[in-house]
């Protein structure tokens, strides 16, 4: 007799395959690493609070990320008053922990900040490609904007959420440093900066910095009064991605003995976008299941099973291996020479090649060498990457061997971790990790 056992069970499995990975967010655990950057000034002989931002913790030895331009008031106070220290104010203003600088970058508009006697649970640094964020995805922002301050200085963070709406290389500081960009909907106010942006699965994929800004044109009315024309921006709101902060904290000499945890796995935790086969798959074995039940109800003997796991479907659905393959190996043709190979920061496959008489033949061009870069027109090698420049470095032959040069490209190029200076040769040892950007590739000779 048809059991209808398995058939619930079977549809339960199917169920939880597209939506039982979606745990809820903690609000309450994520909250505790978040912090209040709080400047102390004098002024006339008194104490005073001044300008205030948001910083994450790290790691349990306290160190705090923050913005660059939370932490950099120099030369930006009224006469009269004078920096007295940067805190970080612990459960309580009675608990007010001195916070010392101790990196920061401009361009980037990063800072890290180390403050001992912190004692707090540490953040979870997504290391998954900025371009594996997808729109439409939740997003949630902590923070300490100066309009939640209606009792005084709280140190109770404000908590909103928003949606992902495109992610993009774009000029993310006033000072034009090309980085990748996170705009979404989580509301951000004065205050915000230097505050996380989570994904679903409580992981800092973005660092909250700034908001669209509305242009008013001001004119005098009729009766004398001030009126302000223009359109109001509302729900822009831009955080640059936190690829830029892993990649300080992995090549800065002074920062790699800064500990930190990181996920390199996309997050797919998504309670709001189901894949189209999924949907497929549910309906398939619902269908499957309706025709068990018709068929054991017109029989009368035996059981009738006829249901399909939705692994084998994908399987029967791509013809027998849902397993894509790698691509070949690249050949260098007679003579031998190198190979460069790795994965992009989509996590795809990277194969360069470069044969010995490519180099002489191209050693006697007007690059001198093998230029590589994202652009087909203007390079030898190409590397699809939003990390790697137009032109963004120059391979040359050194002896029998390679050499590097970077062509002052955007996101720089490392020979295991070192970063070469622009228009410098720099040899790379057989089985040294080049880094083109965020692409990283290993040579070896053959």
């Amino acid at each position: 007799m048809f059991s209808s056992r398995r058939l619930a069970a079977a549809l339960a499995v199917t169920i939880a395959a597209a939506g039982g990975d979606a745990a809820a967010f903690d609000v309450k655990k994520l909250d505790r690493s978040v912090v209040r950057v709080q400047h102390l000034f004098q002024y006339q002989g008194k104490e005073i609070l001044g300008v205030h931002g948001t910083g994450f913790v790290l790691n349990g030895e306290g160190y705090v990320v923050t913005n660059h331009h939370v932490v950099d008031v120099a030369g930006k106070m009224p006469a009269g008053v004078a920096a007295l220290a940067i805190v970080v104010p612990d459960g309580d203003w009675s608990r007010r922990l001195k916070a010392t600088r101790v990196w920061s970058n401009k361009d980037f508009d990063l800072a890290i900040l180390h403050v001992p006697e912190l004692k707090r649970p540490n953040v979870v640094l997504s290391a998954a490609p900025w371009q594996k964020l997808e729109k439409g995805e939740p997003v949630f922002a902590f923070g300490f904007p100066k309009a939640g301050d209606t009792t005084g200085a709280t140190l109770e963070t404000s908590f909103t959420r928003g949606d992902v709406s495109k992610t993009e290389r774009a000029r993310g500081t006033k000072d034009g440093a090309v980085q990748a960009i996170v705009q979404h909907t989580a509301s951000l106010n004065p205050g915000n900066s230097g505050g996380p942006l989570f994904n679903q699965c409580g992981e800092v994929v973005a660092i909250n910095t700034f908001a669209a800004q509305s242009t008013f044109k001001i004119t005098k009315g009729n009766g004398g009064e001030t009126v302000a024309h223009g359109p109001a921006v509302s729900g822009v709101y831009y955080s640059p991605h936190v690829s830029a902060l892993l990649r300080f904290l992995t090549t800065e000499e002074e920062l790699k003995k800064i500990k930190f945890e990181s996920s390199s796995a996309a997050c797919s935790k998504s309670a709001t976008s189901i894949p189209y086969e999924m949907y497929v798959a549910i309906g398939a074995v619902s269908i499957l299941a309706l025709a068990s039940l018709l068929l054991a109800l017109t029989r009368k003997r035996g059981t009738v099973q006829v249901i399909e796991s939705y692994s084998q479907w994908v399987r029967r659905r791509s013809g027998g291996s849902a397993v894509a393959h790698a691509p070949p190996p690249p050949v260098v043709g007679p003579g031998g020479g190198w190979t460069l190979t790795g994965k992009d920061s989509s996590g795809e496959a990277v194969y360069l090649a470069i044969g010995r008489h490519e180099l002489e033949n191209a050693s006697l061009g007007a690059d001198k060498g093998l230029v590589i870069g994202r652009s087909k027109a203007l390079c030898a090698k190409v590397i699809a990457d939003g990390s790697v420049s137009r032109r963004h470095a120059r391979i040359v032959a050194l002896g029998k061997g390679l050499a590097v040069e970077d062509l002052n490209s955007s996101f720089g190029v490392t020979v295991n971790g070192k970063r070469v200076d622009p228009y410098k040769a720099v040899p790379i040892p057989n089985g040294a990790t080049v880094a083109f950007g965020d692409v990283k590739l290993t040579l070896k000779e053959t």
